[in-house]
């Protein structure tokens, strides 16, 4: 009787850790599918949603400085046009791993030109209260450009320290090059709405 007293108790000693076992098994298991699931979902939020970058150079004072932070909308061009005025975030054909920032000036069509030291648009003057409406180097731009049905014609806020449409270097950029719109920046510890086109 005792014998089986000592057998019941080492079995049910023994399930103990079975089931102790199994139990550290499960949560092992929930972690890594959660962790799983998190890097998937964040895969898919960064490649076809939103995506962090950072501003690597000056050009685009006074809304961003460099290293700055800017989130970038990656859908709104799959349901709407780019418009005039729209920050964007461009990736080169010939370089991949480099996000740029500029602005939108010109769209398909549009002719674009520099007069007496101020960015023209299909002949009308931008807006002289706008910080890239006035160009001091006006590289191609000392005639006018055309822009072919799926070419756009970037600028930096701030021309005078921006490499950008006006090159030939850099020269127009495709509509398959423009990654997405930005649409907030953390600027001095502080956020704020980037101003589009809309």
């Amino acid at each position: 009787m005792r014998r089986k007293h000592r057998d019941s108790a080492y079995f049910h000693l023994q399930k103990e850790k079975v089931e102790k076992n199994i139990s550290w098994w499960k949560i092992l298991v929930n972690y890594l599918l959660v962790i799983f699931a998190a890097v998937v979902l964040a895969y898919g939020f960064v490649t076809f949603l939103c995506q962090c970058i950072r501003m690597n150079d000056s050009s685009m004072e006074p809304l961003c400085h460099q290293r700055n932070v800017l989130l970038v909308d990656k859908i709104s061009y799959k349901i709407r046009e780019v418009k005039r005025g729209d920050v964007v975030a461009i990736e080169r054909t010939e370089n991949k791993n480099t996000m740029i920032i500029k602005r939108v000036v010109g769209l398909p069509g549009d002719t674009v030109a520099v007069v007496g030291g101020r960015l023209v648009i299909n002949g009308k003057q931008t807006d002289a209260s706008l910080s890239y409406s006035y160009i001091e180097r006006e590289g191609r731009l000392t005639e006018p450009v055309t822009l072919d049905d799926d070419e756009y014609f970037v600028i930096g806020d701030s021309p005078s320290q921006s490499e950008d449409s006006r090159f030939v270097s850099f020269g127009d950029i495709n509509k398959s090059e423009i990654k997405g719109r930005v649409f907030y920046a953390w600027v001095d510890h502080q956020g704020k709405k980037v101003t589009n086109g809309d």
